[in-house]
């Protein structure tokens, strides 16, 4: 099993190199165009959690959420943003909690709506594919390492959606945006239990390489 999320985690690493890399090189954007910063942010970040059909009460906890993102402009008011992404999740329950820190892909569809030639509103929509790097849990005062596999699986697809505003910060486009991650995948390793991650978040993105607004 183990084998096998190394093999996961390889062919995610690589995968996510290859957007990268295939959204700065690609040939028919013009460099003007291309836009490139760095995002900061929280995630408010809880999990719905089912154990043998009883849904259980967890609490928020307030973890990072931090990378660097890609922008490109498909038309005047579309865009395809995609972002690499630390992004620390979990939950608390009764005293006890989790802490799972993932890896995001995040490839989201942009709308803008311009109020100004300065200000713009915008919605985003699309998928994140989630790897699960470490983790750690405190049950009854003592801390031990998620095992990836046997406490919970390792890889994680959600769905973004959400909204900000856009507007420029020393003449470079700068969003300020609430978004929602829907998990998707069961994420529980044990038979008969549900996990998923389902949180809002607050993003910062200033793309400081980029043309003048």
């Amino acid at each position: 099993m183990k084998t096998l999320y190394s093999l996961y985690s390889k062919a995610f690493i690589f995968l996510m190199l290859s957007c990268a890399t295939g959204l700065i090189s690609s040939s028919p954007l013009q460099a003007q165009i291309y836009k490139a910063g760095a995002l900061l942010g929280g995630n408010f970040a809880d999990q719905r959690i089912v154990n043998g059909g009883d849904r259980l009460s967890t609490d928020m906890v307030f973890r990072p959420h931090l990378g660097v993102a890609a922008m490109i402009p498909l038309m005047d008011v579309v865009s395809i943003q995609a972002a690499l992404i630390y992004s620390g999740q979990g939950h608390k329950i009764s005293g006890n909690r989790l802490f799972v820190n993932y890896l995001q892909l995040q490839l989201l569809g942009m709308y803008f709506y311009s109020l100004n030639t300065s200000l713009q509103l915008f919605g985003a929509f699309g998928p994140s594919l989630n790897l699960g790097v470490s983790g750690n849990r405190k049950f009854n005062g003592s801390k031990e390492s998620i095992d990836f596999g046997e406490d919970i699986k390792r890889m994680e697809i959600a769905l973004i959606v959400g909204g900000g505003i856009q507007l420029a910060l020393m003449g470079k486009p700068l969003q300020a945006g609430l978004f929602y991650n829907l998990g998707m995948t069961n994420i529980a390793a044990s038979a008969g239990n549900n996990y998923y991650n389902r949180f809002l978040f607050l993003r910062f993105t200033w793309f400081f390489l980029a043309n003048s607004m």
